[in-house]
């Protein structure tokens, strides 16, 4: 008999359900390629939000912690299509005003208290069972204060915290190196460094703006023709 044995991995499918829940993380993806249904890919800006659900807990050997839940989305506040607009303001309980679509902060969002529809799928190409965020409402609970520590990160000047990034797991921060943001702001971060060292005093003038480098306008894309990788 062999001892070459296929491997399964084990991993624990978080429960489904409507559970009360606060944001606690928005992370810049920055720019990932997708693939409509017809085959056409795309390059789309993307932002992560993670949410806390403080009333659907494990228990684990160090103590009792509340799950955590993701949802992807384009960042893009650009029509009814729009399911970042359509969480938005399914949170809020009303439209968005024109100046908050033009200057959106994500940094409102962190704490905000909500509802989210966790649903099983299986995956039709492993077997696999997961969980998904289906939908994001408002709650009208009162929702308990989340455990985890809050965070803004993303690839700006004022944002990218390597610190930070280095603690996210390895297939987050594979998918974030993928971006040019961040081979943008990598160079900028090394070239900074080098003119410290070099004892000249460091200009924005003189260095590359990392935002705008990458910052360009992106296609419309019908988010239904979105070709899911399940």
């Amino acid at each position: 008999m062999s001892g070459f044995k296929a491997r399964k991995t084990n991993y624990e499918v978080k429960p489904d359900g409507t559970f009360d829940a606060r944001i606690i993380k928005i992370i810049d993806l920055g720019t990932q390629t997708i693939k409509k249904k017809d085959g056409d890919i795309f390059d789309v800006r993307k932002v992560r939000i993670v949410f806390e659900t403080p009333d659907n807990t494990k228990e684990y050997p160090s103590g009792v912690f509340p799950y955590t839940y993701h949802k992807d989305f384009i960042n893009n506040l650009s029509g009814k299509s729009s399911e970042l607009m359509n969480t938005i303001e399914a949170i809020y309980d009303r439209p968005l005003t024109v100046g908050e679509v033009d200057d959106f902060d994500f940094e409102n969002l962190l704490d905000k208290a909500c509802s989210v529809e966790v649903v099983a799928k299986t995956s039709g190409q492993t077997g696999n069972v997961y969980t998904i965020i289906e939908a994001v409402k408002k709650t009208d609970n009162i929702v308990p204060k989340a455990t985890n520590d809050k965070l803004l990160w993303a690839m700006t000047q004022e944002d990218f915290d390597l610190l930070e990034f280095n603690n996210f797991h390895d297939t987050l921060k594979q998918e974030i190196q993928k971006s040019p943001e961040y081979a943008a702001m990598i160079a900028f971060r090394n070239q900074a460094q080098n003119t410290i060292t070099q004892d000249e005093p460091v200009s924005a003038d003189n260095l590359p703006d990392p935002v705008q480098a990458v910052n360009e306008t992106m296609p419309d894309i019908d988010l239904n023709e979105i070709q899911t990788p399940f």
